[in-house]
């Protein structure tokens, strides 16, 4: 497949918006009937989506006709479980920092914040996908086809869009399709209680070529005018942190209070959409409160 076909088809991905993504799960209701429930097999490894796109064969991007609507409720069940697996790294993460432990703190920060990430990836509706025998790893777009929208459709086969296999991916790739992504789904202004920002919200970078001119950084959520910072206001940018900034230099990739930061805020995104299912639904709400306490410890960490 072309570089401009993948382009397109990530381009694609990427101006998703959340808000239409909630209401069609809140039309899967049976997608949580097993609040807290450990997914059937490894984690992000679905097996009825890989199974799916095994039988697909010649170029890519294929659609998959009539996917299992398994396929969508182990999707949102991975989702929930990979953002209480990520709480749990995060919170050993915290551990090893407060202990000066500073390689782990950083190895297991960014393994909480690559979990996280492809949990929010997977309430946007991309799976993360780990083909058998050796093949490459692939995203899958499980809303790939729109169906209908309109308040009185209720019916459950318009549900099941057909899968888009787009691209095989690397994990820096991944990346960059969850720094656009994260951008689309309206959670940007929400700013970490202060008792959480003051402890971990304090890592400095080099700007490159600028020695002395050290730049202060809060997560990505951060807003523009913030009070707490207002010698820093004017050289701080209003957008998350991306991997050309960590590549070029810019953020200092290999500080704990980075890894741990940029796992908080990711982390903090999902839990703000799982809240937002929660709202809409029964049977969100119980896993929510499952994995509620898990999120807003950290929001009380001194």
């Amino acid at each position: 497949m072309s570089k401009d076909i993948i382009s397109s088809k990530l381009r694609k991905l990427v101006q998703r918006r959340w808000p239409a993504i909630r209401v069609a799960w809140l039309r899967f209701p049976e997608a949580s009937s097993a609040p807290g429930e450990k997914p059937a097999g490894e984690l992000f490894e679905l097996s009825d989506l890989r199974a799916e796109v095994q039988k697909t064969s010649g170029s890519h991007p294929r659609e998959i006709d009539n996917p299992p609507r398994s396929v969508y409720q182990n999707l949102l069940k991975e989702s929930f479980f990979g953002i209480q697996k990520s709480c749990n790294l995060l919170d050993a993460a915290l551990t090893a920092d407060a202990a000066d432990k500073r390689n782990c703190a950083i190895s297991i920060g960014y393994l909480a914040a690559f979990t996280a990430a492809q949990s929010v990836l997977g309430f946007l509706g991309i799976a993360f996908v780990r083909l058998e025998g050796g093949d490459p790893d692939h995203l899958v777009d499980c809303f790939g086809r729109k169906a209908t929208m309109s308040s009185d459709s209720k019916g459950a086969d318009e549900l099941l869009w057909l899968l888009d296999l787009t691209t095989s991916v690397r994990h820096r790739e991944l990346w960059r399709l969850f720094q656009k992504a994260i951008d689309r789904t309206y959670f940007q202004d929400d700013v970490l209680p202060s008792s959480l920002r003051t402890h971990l919200l304090g890592f400095e970078a080099e700007r490159c070529g600028h020695a002395r001119n050290r730049l202060h950084y809060g997560v990505a959520f951060w807003p523009y005018d913030d009070p707490v910072l207002p010698h820093y206001n004017r050289y701080i940018p209003y957008r998350p942190f991306t991997l050309d900034r960590i590549c070029s230099g810019l953020i200092d990739c290999e500080s704990p209070e980075f890894s741990l930061c940029l796992a908080l805020s990711i982390v903090h995104t999902g839990g703000q959409m799982l809240r937002t299912l929660s709202s809409g639904s029964n049977a969100f709400m119980a896993e929510y409160e499952i994995i509620r306490p898990s999120l807003f410890r950290f929001y009380e960490y001194q």
